[in-house]
């Protein structure tokens, strides 16, 4: 176990949010968690939920003979995964260097999410970009 103090400067750059109760011996508490960030990293249900409400808000922009422009909120939606793996991998290193292993497993388990979101993103600009945004469009409308 990291000595008292020392597992609150593991957590900083991992999720400089979360709050680390000191008793009066010294002793650290455990991280209470952040609420889910819907941004960087939603939890699945509520992805579905968000893609669902991305289908519902493309269906009326088309419906209002607008253009949506999807590929620009992808690429804004990846700068902030790419902005929280490198954050992650910062305080992962952090970790291992303090001999904090708890939370180090917290952040990595953490970054495997952020990674899948960021893969995720990268293959819908790579699907834009070989087949279109139109035709991508018509595909996530269809069905």
């Amino acid at each position: 176990m990291a000595p008292a103090g020392r597992a609150e400067a593991a957590f900083l750059p991992c999720a400089p949010c979360w709050p680390t109760t000191v008793s009066p011996t010294g002793s650290a508490s455990p991280p209470t968690p952040p609420p889910p960030d819907p941004v960087s990293s939603p939890p699945r249900a509520s992805m579905r939920g968000n893609l669902g409400d991305a289908e519902k808000l493309i269906d009326r922009i088309l419906y209002l003979d607008g253009v949506p422009n999807l590929p620009e909120k992808l690429v804004l939606a990846l700068q902030v995964e790419t902005e929280a793996i490198d954050r992650l991998n910062r305080g992962i290193a952090l970790c291992v260097e303090l001999g904090d292993n708890g939370s180090r497993e917290v952040a990595e388990t953490i970054l495997s999410g952020e990674e899948e979101h960021a893969d995720w993103l990268e293959t819908q600009l790579e699907l834009i970009r070989q087949i279109g945004e139109a035709n991508y469009l018509a595909q996530q409308i269809g069905g």
